[in-house]
């Protein structure tokens, strides 16, 4: 019970950091060159992007307004991210009646188990579908950062895509431990015999 309560939380911990890094604007920043910071960053999510200015500490953030004109790594971040989140969300609201430390379907213990594996599985599928997708935008983002060491503006690796692929990870390990607690409640089990034997054979006669 214990371990199955620590894997629905670390799931859940992660459900919440997918949601920030989703709506989070830093999946890729500019900002350095040479190693040497400019007078103004940048910053992009899948949703908006914002300017910086150090010497005004201001922020200025303008949203995209068409999805068809933004570039294949936001269209595929925006649609596998917001799958993540439902199939995490999906899993959280159904799990709850699979825990064996709660009161729900406490009179079919298979139905219970089957419940919690099914959560799990779900939680892994959210993860996994995170950390390709994580991966595959760190990739790109590496790629066109050493295509062209001209340019001025060359992004790298922004906060928010570590704290999603953390997340991610995060929901991959607790759907895992999930299913590993609920599966052992699906193997069926074997008949004892309820009859004490004798430590004494051919001693105990009336």
């Amino acid at each position: 019970m214990a371990v199955q309560l620590f894997s629905y939380i670390l799931s859940i911990i992660g459900l919440c950091g997918l949601i920030l890094a989703t709506i989070s604007n830093e999946w890729k920043i500019t900002g350095h060159d040479n190693d040497e910071t400019v007078y103004q960053e940048k910053y992009e999510g899948l949703w908006m992007k914002c300017h910086a200015d150090p010497t005004t500490y201001s922020i200025k953030c303008i949203s995209y307004i068409s999805i068809f004109h933004q570039s294949v790594e936001i269209q595929a971040g925006r649609a596998v991210m917001l799958i993540s989140i439902v199939l995490s969300t999906i899993a959280a609201l159904g799990t709850i009646s699979g825990l064996r430390c709660t009161r729900f379907l406490d009179g079919n213990e298979e139905v219970k188990n089957k419940v919690a594996f099914i959560g799990g599985i779900l939680f892994m599928l959210s993860g996994l579908l995170a950390v390709a997708i994580t991966g595959w935008f760190m990739y790109r983002i590496v790629q066109d950062f050493h295509e062209d060491d001209t340019r001025e503006d060359r992004y790298v690796i922004g906060r928010a895509l570590y704290g999603a692929l953390a997340a991610a990870l995060l929901s991959l390990i607790g759907g895992s431990l999930l299913c590993v607690c609920s599966i052992t409640g699906l193997r069926p089990h074997k008949n004892i015999s309820k009859h004490p034997i004798s430590n004494s054979p051919g001693k105990d006669y009336v």
